[in-house]
């Protein structure tokens, strides 16, 4: 996967946006992912040992909600580039903190929400 911008602004050309990160559901300003959001993961992790599982079953399950447009999931994403335009995001979730870098469910969107920037960058310097 492309991660080459991790927890750091994105540059392009003599530009910069704000980046976007995932940490936890209380970090300060952060935007709610869990559960009964709008991009919730609904496999629930009974242990340690599920985590792959249940963060591969998301990605399968948000590349599907992104391909079909479910409009839920797909206006809760709009809602969050227009905000990451002008503003550093936090995807807030219970797994993932600077000091415990678990995998998440958020890591899928990040990379998502990251793509879609950059293309509308990209689309706006030509």
């Amino acid at each position: 996967k492309n991660c080459l911008f991790k927890n750091l602004y994105l540059f392009i050309g003599n530009k910069h946006m704000p980046s976007i990160t995932v940490g936890m559901k209380w970090d300060k300003g952060a935007i709610y992912i869990g559960r009964g959001s709008p991009l919730g993961n609904p496999f629930p992790m009974h242990c340690e040992a599920d985590r792959d599982l249940v963060c591969d079953s998301f990605n399968s399950y948000f590349k599907d909600k992104v391909e079909k447009q479910d409009p839920y999931v797909v206006s809760e994403l709009n809602r969050i580039l227009e905000l990451a335009e002008t503003q550093e995001v936090i995807l807030g979730c219970y797994c993932k903190s600077k000091s415990n870098p678990k995998r998440c469910h958020g890591d899928p969107i990040k990379e998502y929400l990251e793509e879609r920037l950059l293309a509308k960058e990209h689309r706006n310097e030509y």
